[in-house]
């Protein structure tokens, strides 16, 4: 859930994908998102535009945040360092490797005052790189120290 209209508390969010062409594909999460804020429903002037290795949308409200990044080497976790996020979606868990899910997972955080939940939301199908680890971690639950 991404919370838009919180008057009091900034709230970013940031949708990871192993790569950045996974994201923007036709019917992909960054479509699925320019779709979302075109609506008329969304009262704000959002727009999306790309720096480097994020696609960020910028005009919502109160200095909310939506970034769309990808992991798809251990150099790209340095973009995500000193990073506060009160939501992260991984889209495809099982292409990433296990360190990169602790090192993001530690990115979802926030001020004591910030009164909005904290989530990291994970997708997936069975089969990719990460299968192993994922199924121990969540499905077989025997990996109980991340």
């Amino acid at each position: 859930m991404f919370y838009v209209q919180d008057d009091d508390n900034e709230y970013h969010a940031l949708i990871l994908r192993c790569t950045l062409s996974d994201l923007k594909c036709k019917g992909a999460l960054i479509h699925k998102a320019s779709q979302w804020l075109n609506r008329k429903e969304v009262q704000n002037n959002a727009s999306i535009n790309q720096s480097g290795i994020k696609q960020n949308i910028h005009g919502l409200p109160n200095g909310n945040s939506l970034t769309f990044g990808y992991l798809s080497n251990i150099n790209d976790l340095d973009t995500y360092q000193g990073s506060e996020y009160q939501f992260i979606g991984i889209d495809e868990l099982t292409q990433l490797e296990r360190f990169k899910y602790i090192y993001m997972r530690s990115r979802v955080r926030k001020t004591k005052d910030n009164k909005l939940p904290t989530q990291l939301m994970c997708s997936s199908n069975p089969g990719k790189r990460g299968n192993k680890w994922v199924r121990e971690r969540f499905i077989e639950k025997i990996d109980t120290d991340i």
